[in-house]
Parts: structure tokens; C-alpha cells; sequence
């Protein structure tokens, strides 16, 4: 299977390509466009009747990139005025990647069968959406290529014991070449790709896909000036996002303990190497950041007897690889993406987090603390919103519309959501493909999550927090009033949580969590002040 993951090009290429081949099929049972770059039915591809695949190459200025385009055989949302589908845009995990992960681990439509053939999965985002995937032009895996003349050299990497490619040439922009791909698509395919997209991808792509929606917000500008077409952002959905993978990964450490992996005398270790990563982190060289940063990560894989960091639930995996784990982590591109996060966060652009509940290489805790962090324009709103449940339907179907459980715990004020997906992993869509589809519906018809039961009563959701701050608060003591989000609203003069606090008892309570010398230092000064007579 991993060679149909990892491919690294030359050697792989005939294989996978051939299974992409581009052969029209005229037949009176299929409404797919008619295009030489349709993909049909063969001996490696068991594509449904419904599922329309397109793929090749599109050329833009300084690469070559290779895509693979799908959708319904229904995929107009309005047929009188022929307005396409949304179009998720899926972007890869980071350069040394390739679009299968996505397309077959998350949520494209295709998959592996135990004989390595392609199968059609029974569901997928592309119930919903039109789908897009390619491969960065890396030259480490996939098909795209850069096609400029620029200086590269290939380096044996002796961490991972890998010969991989390192291109020196800083000029091109990543982003203007995505651009370019997508105008060129929507040229291709303009009964599919409309001026709707989303942006959807998981762990550094984070970064990415902040760094593209902040390039094609600004293009978009421009262009409305111009008076060309233009791309909307009809919302953003990223899987365990790694932005800061400082402040992120603290804290990985005690999930270890609370599972008996590590004890109390290895969080040293851990935080010595965590020290060693944030060092290197202003090295020049990307290969002693790479190494330096998995350190951790990888000590705590050593020790649990490699279970698996995408999902501690299970053994070691093909996601647990040491070349995996290597990613070239920049600091200066992840303080940007925290930069341009906050932009995009003041604009109606819809942002869901999602985070797997047993993935064990990132902190939810301090991934949340790092939203928080952030100077947004609602900040402070979304900081006092409850952690609510989130239902969804099981196994849904058309005769079974009942079957509600709670699928996550998320914390919501429009624009952002921060989700964590209950028993889920790393690959959040593998794991629960009905929870991770109704999520999508919600943004694409709500631009919001929306409060899902089986009577569909809004207040129904509202009245756990209701009832947390009547029974477990208090009431507030009768001393202030218990709001809808649970908490309590003290009057004048009260405080705590429960409203249970007078002035002069916060004040011991203030004092009683100062260190010795500062309480040394206020009893010397008010003892001065006593003394002057004031």
C-alpha cells in the first residue's frame, strides 16, 4: 500500500498513471461530462456509475501540476441557472506527500481493497462537494514537477535514511502557482468549478491553506476591480491543524503518562528535547530542524513499543514512519500563518478546526490555548461560549433518520470552531466518515455548525449548559444570574464562578497564591504607609 502512498515518481510512475488513464467512454449510463480527460471503469478502477473522475496535467507558469478532479453525475446545485457545486480544494499534509492520502485516507471518494485494487468508498465528501486533488511540484512525490529551469540537487537526508530532493530556487511562489492551476481548472471544467471553493486539509497544511486563502482573498480584491472572475472562500476546514508546533506539541507528554507509557522521570528527557527543537528552530538548516523536532515524538513512539502517534488506539502503522514524521518546520512561516489566521478570522470566512480525539501528536489543549491567543475580532465572545455536543447520524440512510449520537464536543461563535471529534485519530474522515460529512453539509448550507437531534429543537442543545449552571453552580448562589452558556453572571460585588466570592474573601484568596517575598514586600509597604501617617 505504501507504494501507492509514497510514490516517489520515476519508478512508480507508469503504474499509478496508467490506472488514471484519460479514455473517453460514450454510454447512454453515465452523465459525466464528456471530456478526454475522463477517467473510466477498468481492471485497477472500480469507479460507480455516479462518480464522475477527471485527471491530467495542467501547465502554469514554472510547474507542471498533476490533478485529479470529481463529481456527481448530479453536480449542478441549480440546474435552470446551472450554478456548480462548491468545490473543496484538498491540500496535502506538506511537500513530500502525495494526493492519495487524501483522496483514499480522508475523504475522496476512492480506496484500496485488500488486492491493492481502487474501489469506490459508499460515502465521501463527494456527496456533497466537488473534489480537488494534486500534488505539490516537489519532485519528492507525486507527478507534478516544476518545469522552470532552476538549480536543485538531490541530498541523502541520513535521518531518514532517504535520498530526497532540495530545490535552492526561492523565487517561485507556491501560491500564484495554485492560483494560476485553479483558473486554468475552471477553464477546463467550468461546468464544475464555479467561483465557490474550500479550502480543506490537515496537520502543516494548515499553514498552507491559510498562507492560499490569504493569497486568493487578495487576488479576488483586485480582481472585482478589474472586473474578472473571481474565487469566493465559502469556508475552511482543517484537520488537527499544526501551526505553531512549539506550543501544540506541549503537553503530548502527559497524554503518555495518563496512558502508562512514560513515567515522571522521563518528562526531563521530553522537555530537554522540546528545548533542543526550538533551538534549532533558528537554524538555518532545515535538516537539523527536521531532526531535532521529532526527537520527542519519536522517543515517546520508542517507548510505547511504536504505537501508533496518528492514533494511540492502535499499533504502529504506515502513518508512523520516521520520513512521516519529518517535516521541515519554519518558524518564521508559522508565525506568519498565525498572523494572516487572525486577518482571515476577521473576515466572514467560516474556520472549523477539527481535532482527532486520540491523536497523540498534537496537544487539544494547547491547541485550543493557541486560538485563544489570538487578537480576532470576537476573541472575548468566543472565550465565554460553553464546550457543547455536537449529534449526528450514525449510519444515516433514507429509511433510518433517527439514529442521533454524539459524535463531537466543540467549542463555536461564528466564524471559528474548534471541534474535537470523538473517537477519531489523525484521519478524522477515515475514522467517521458520517460525522465528518454532516460537519461539511453544515458549512456548506450554514456556514456554521448546526444543532442536530432527533425532534431538530435548537433549545435542546442550549439546555445542558442551562441546566450545568442551576444544578452544579448553584444556582449562582442567588447571588447573580445563571446565562444561557452556562455560566453565571455575578452582581456587584460577588465573584467566582458560582458568584460565591465576596471582595474581601478574593482578596485573602489573591493573597493566599503569592509567593513569600511578595507577601514580604506588601506588608513592608504597608507598614510604610501606616508609619507616613497617610
Amino acid at each position: 500500500m505504501s507504494k501507492y502512498l509514497r510514490s516517489r515518481s520515476s519508478s512508480n510512475f507508469p503504474i499509478m498513471h496508467l490506472l488514471f488513464m484519460t479514455i473517453l467512454l460514450q454510454s447512454a449510463n453515465f452523465k459525466c461530462l464528456e471530456s478526454p480527460n475522463r477517467v473510466i471503469r477498468n481492471q485497477y478502477v472500480n469507479i460507480s456509475d455516479s462518480t464522475c473522475a477527471y485527471s491530467g496535467y495542467v501547465n502554469t507558469e514554472s510547474s507542471s501540476f498533476y490533478y485529479q478532479l470529481y463529481s456527481k453525475e448530479e453536480n449542478l446545485t441549480n440546474q435552470e441557472q446551472k450554478i456548480p457545486r462548491p468545490l473543496i480544494i484538498w491540500i496535502n499534509s506538506g511537500l513530500g506527500t502525495s494526493l492519495f492520502i487524501g483522496n483514499m485516507l480522508d475523504i475522496g471518494p476512492l480506496n484500496l481493497d485488500e488486492s491493492l485494487n481502487i474501489q469506490t468508498k459508499p460515502k465521501s465528501w463527494l456527496d456533497e462537494t466537488n473534489l480537488l486533488f494534486f500534488d505539490y511540484p516537489d519532485h519528492t512525490s507525486g507527478f507534478s514537477r516544476y518545469t522552470s529551469t532552476i538549480s536543485d540537487q538531490f541530498i541523502y537526508n541520513d535521518f531518514t535514511s532517504q535520498t530526497v530532493f532540495e530545490q535552492e530556487d526561492q523565487d517561485i511562489d507556491l501560491n500564484y502557482e495554485i492560483y494560476t492551476l485553479l483558473q486554468q481548472l475552471r477553464n477546463l471544467y467550468p461546468e464544475l468549478i464555479g467561483q465557490m471553493i474550500m479550502l480543506a486539509g490537515q496537520s502543516y497544511s494548515a499553514n498552507q491553506i491559510i498562507e492560499l486563502a490569504t493569497f486568493i482573498s487578495q487576488e479576488s480584491k483586485l480582481n472585482i476591480k478589474l472586473s474578472y472572475s473571481v474565487f469566493n472562500i465559502r469556508g475552511i476546514i482543517m484537520f488537527n491543524p499544526l501551526i505553531d508546533p512549539m506550543q501544540q506539541r506541549q503537553g503530548i507528554e502527559d497524554i503518555a503518562m495518563e496512558l502508562g507509557i512514560l513515567d515522571q522521570n522521563s518528562i526531563g528527557l521530553i522537555n530537554s528535547l522540546n528545548h533542543q527543537c526550538e533551538l534549532s528552530l533558528m537554524n538555518e538548516y532545515p535538516k537539523e530542524q527536521t531532526t531535532e523536532c521529532v526527537k520527542a515524538l519519536q522517543y515517546i513512539q520508542l517507548m510505547s513499543g511504536n504505537v501508533s502517534l496518528s492514533d494511540y488506539r492502535k499499533p504502529d502503522s504506515l502513518f508512523n514512519r520516521k520520513r512521516m514524521l519529518s517535516q521541515k518546520f519554519s518558524r518564521e512561516l508559522t508565525q506568519k500563518s498565525l498572523i494572516d489566521l487572525v486577518n482571515i478570522l476577521n473576515t466572514p470566512i467560516p474556520v472549523f478546526v477539527i481535532m482527532g480525539q486520540f491523536d497523540l501528536q498534537i496537544s487539544k489543549q494547547h491547541t485550543e490555548s493557541l486560538l485563544l491567543g489570538l487578537n480576532f475580532q470576537f476573541k472575548s465572545q468566543f472565550d465565554r461560549q460553553p464546550r457543547r455536543h455536537y449529534m449526528y447520524q450514525k449510519n444515516a440512510t433514507n429509511n433510518n433518520m433517527s439514529n442521533y449520537e454524539i459524535g463531537a464536543y466543540h467549542k463555536s461563535l461564528w466564524p471559528l470552531h474548534y471541534i474535537v471529534a470523538k473517537n477519531t485519530g489523525h484521519f478524522v474522515s477515515d475514522d467517521n466518515m458520517d460525522l465528518s460529512l454532516q460537519i461539511l453539509k453544515d458549512m456548506t448550507h450554514f456556514a456554521t455548525l448546526k444543532c442536530h437531534n432527533q425532534d431538530n429543537d435548537i433549545q435542546q442543545c442550549h439546555q445542558l449548559n442551562e441546566n450545568v449552571c442551576q444544578v452544579y453552580l448553584n444556582n449562582c448562589n442567588n447571588q447573580g444570574l445563571c446565562l444561557k452558556n452556562g455560566q453565571c453572571y455575578c452582581f456587584e460585588g460577588y465573584y467566582g464562578a458560582d458568584c460565591s466570592i465576596k471582595p474581601i474573601e478574593r482578596r485573602i484568596i489573591q493573597i493566599k497564591k503569592l509567593s513569600p517575598r511578595q507577601i514580604e514586600y506588601m506588608i513592608l509597604n504597608i507598614t510604610k504607609y501606616k508609619l507616613s501617617g497617610a
